[in-house]
């Protein structure tokens, strides 16, 4: 009897997977990688304190540590990542555990087809954060993003040209057609902590030559050179495990004497003296006790675009109405929780060719189905795009719902019927985001308490003009049917059953309805504390004194790429601030 290949048996198959990776983690498989925590108690003092080992934590106490006399406590609400977090192949397992933080957002307009209305959002909760469970993606970003925050800041240091080398300084590049190329080689770095990599698949040529059939460009990288254009993807991978900045970055530094990592810890606020000046943190640690921990220098903040807005929230620092109303003590009354952007991400399934045979076995180590990544501007003279392109090439059913029902996030019977109408073929899956939203969300607090998840609403098409925007991005992309690969073989876009079907097919109007009801988020958030309104371009927080900020949620505007490049660029450039106030403090 031939089983069904279905939501619920894909879903089933994965809880299995998962309890497999769980009864692994039982058995601390990985804890030999990690720093083992030191005990603390009441009035422990460091140094630097740095509130979320995550994507920018983990940098930041790693180049902190370059100092030889300083002491660091690097405090982490999760624990350390587990094994399916080093394969590559499992990026989808981690949502739904005890490593994601399991937030949702609000109901929106464009919510409909997601379980409950309420999209998942998916953030790390362990050493490394979002770096140990996303989907691996890198991208520099365009230059024109960086000479955006120099101009709203006034500050120069933070121009492309200013900051390209701290890209640099993280990559180890690892490809040979990027190291043979003058131009792209120049773009990335070769000595870096963090290895990259990409794969490379047979399968992916005549979707490269169908790109390049619709006039875009097909590169070996995409970077400051060749911003425009589509190549295979870049992954934070090595040879055979995942490049979280735990990994990377944190591991390395496991004997270090003067790192302390608390795990399974959390911050309950940040404490002020009567200057305002932020001398420690107030922490629940995994045992259950309450204590206090002095900061000698700084408290520096990295817990994330949605954590460390409720941090400074919860600690007195927010909208002095909201504080009001929750009844917490204004300290400095600030646009904290505003400001939240995203790519809104619309969803198109194409069914194309008849189903191959794998290119090879399937391994841990890699991303089994090729993936292509590229950039498009509506504008024939720009060289900023307008939209960015993920196109996964799905030979297998399960791999799509998998997909469709834990990374995107859709109900089930949607995931099923595209499943059914794509029959026997190849699944072209394409994720189409809007680089450059003018919609805003904003984070705010439920009840007052840490433990408890904060407000969120993403605010996807509030201004109706990224509506618009977005439907034209499709239907100019969707010419990709009239390239010889997909005419020859009479290849569709699927229509879900989504309730734009009486509207015409080929009208601005039917891609407007179809966006506002295959939308969804993978989870590129910034700007819940963007410099220039809630902290200086020093990642200063304005209005108190040794606090700073250093994760995605300072980014005034959203880059065009995927968000972990630039977060790990902004923690690069905050440790050389502190490193730099440090020496002139110590004169």
């Amino acid at each position: 009897m031939v089983q069904t290949i279905n939501s619920v048996s894909v879903e089933k198959n994965y809880k299995n997977v998962q309890k497999m990776f769980q009864l692994a983690a039982a058995l601390q498989l990985t804890s030999y990688l990690w720093p083992v925590p030191l005990p603390i108690q009441n009035g422990t003092h460091y140094d630097y304190i740095i509130v979320g080992g995550g994507t920018a934590g983990c940098v930041v106490a790693s180049r902190l540590l370059e100092m030889s006399n300083v002491s660091v406590l690097l405090i982490e609400a999760g624990g350390n990542p587990p094994l399916e977090s080093i394969y590559t192949k499992y990026f989808a397992h981690m949502k739904h555990t005890p490593v994601d933080w399991n937030l949702t957002a609000s109901r929106e307009r464009w919510t409909s087809n997601h379980p409950f209305s309420r999209p998942d959002i998916v953030q790390g909760r362990m050493l490394g954060g979002s770096s140990s469970l996303n989907h691996l993606i890198y991208g520099q970003g365009n230059p024109a993003d960086y000479d955006g925050w120099a101009s709203i800041t006034d500050d120069p240091s933070w121009s492309f040209k200013a900051i390209h080398h701290y890209f640099i300084k993280s990559e180890k590049i690892a490809d040979r057609k990027i190291l043979t190329s003058i131009d792209d080689k120049n773009m990335h770095g070769t000595t870096g902590k963090m290895k990259l990599r990409k794969f490379y698949f047979e399968n992916s040529e005549k979707y490269l030559r169908a790109f390049k059939e619709m006039g875009n460009k097909i590169v070996r990288s995409i970077n400051a050179k060749h911003p425009l254009g589509f190549s295979p993807a870049l992954f934070t991978c090595g040879k055979r495990v995942r490049q979280s900045t735990a990994y990377s970055f944190l591991r390395p530094e496991k004997y270090n004497p003067n790192l302390n990592v608390l795990t399974n810890t959390m911050v309950r606020k940040v404490i002020f003296d009567e200057f305002h000046n932020a001398i420690g943190v107030e922490v629940i640690s995994k045992d259950k006790r309450v204590l206090h921990v002095e900061a000698h220098k700084e408290v520096i903040v990295t817990a994330g675009v949605f954590k460390t807005p409720q941090l400074l929230m919860l600690s007195g620092i927010g909208p002095r109405k909201h504080l009001k109303d929750k009844n917490i003590k204004l300290v400095a009354d600030l646009p904290v929780g505003k400001n939240l952007q995203d790519h809104p991400i619309c969803v198109s399934v194409f069914k194309t060719g008849l189903k191959k045979l794998p290119d090879d076995i399937p391994s841990p180590y890699k991303i089994d189905f090729p993936q292509l990544h590229g950039y498009v501007s509506l504008n024939d003279f720009e060289t900023i795009p307008t939209y960015e392109i993920r196109g996964m090439i799905l030979d297998d059913p399960a791999t799509f719902l998998e997909l469709c029902i834990m990374s995107l996030n859709f109900k089930y019977t949607l995931c099923d019927d595209l499943v059914k109408s794509a029959a026997n073929h190849e699944i072209f899956l394409v994720l189409n985001h809007l680089s450059y939203p003018k919609s805003r969300g904003e984070v705010r607090l439920g009840i007052k308490n840490i433990n408890e998840p904060p407000i969120v609403k993403l605010g996807f098409y509030r201004n109706e003009k990224d509506l618009e925007l977005h439907a034209k991005s499709l239907m100019n992309f969707n010419r990709i049917l009239n390239t010889s690969y997909f005419w020859n073989n009479k290849a569709q876009i699927l229509e879900p059953p989504i309730g734009c079907g009486k509207i015409n097919f080929s009208s601005l109007k039917y891609w407007q309805c179809y966006c506002n009801e295959m939308a969804t988020t993978l989870h590129n958030n910034v700007g819940t504390c963007a410099m220039g309104t809630v902290v200086d371009s020093n990642l200063l927080v304005k209005g108190v004194h040794r606090l700073r900020i250093a994760d995605a949620s300072i980014m005034p505007t959203i880059v065009s790429s995927p968000t972990q490049a630039s977060v790990i660029m902004i923690a690069q450039k905050a440790s050389d601030m502190i490193k730099e106030d440090f020496v002139r403090h110590s004169k």
